[in-house]
């Protein structure tokens, strides 16, 4: 059976996409909240791929959403939103992991 991450899973896309994904019956569903799982912490990406057989798909829905905060606190913001992204795709890669990834376009507004 092919299992499925899902990282973010206490925010609200999170919470929307086990919705979805409890219909699937083909799928070992594996999800994790902040508190289990932080995308910054390399270390323990890795060893969540280790430990859990035949992933086959990470979906991350873990993100910086405060926007007004984001301005603030730029150094967080690319921390979750830019870097953490960044080592989710490389332990994906390395494990030959599927990673699905959301992106808005409420903080990137298209503008080139």
């Amino acid at each position: 059976m092919t299992s499925v991450i899902i990282s973010g899973a206490g925010g609200q896309l999170g919470k929307a996409c086990i919705d979805r994904m409890t219909f699937q019956e083909d799928y070992s569903l594996f999800t994790f909240d902040h508190s289990q799982l932080d995308i910054t912490d390399q270390d323990k990406i890795h060893r969540t791929l280790a430990a859990l057989p035949q992933v086959k798909y990470w979906i991350n829905c873990a993100a910086y959403t405060k926007v007004d905060d984001a301005e603030k606190d730029e150094k967080t913001a690319t921390l979750y939103n830019a870097l953490a992204p960044g080592y989710l795709a490389r332990a994906c890669w390395e494990a030959g992991v599927h990673l699905i990834y959301y992106s808005t376009d409420y903080v990137y507004d298209n503008h080139l």
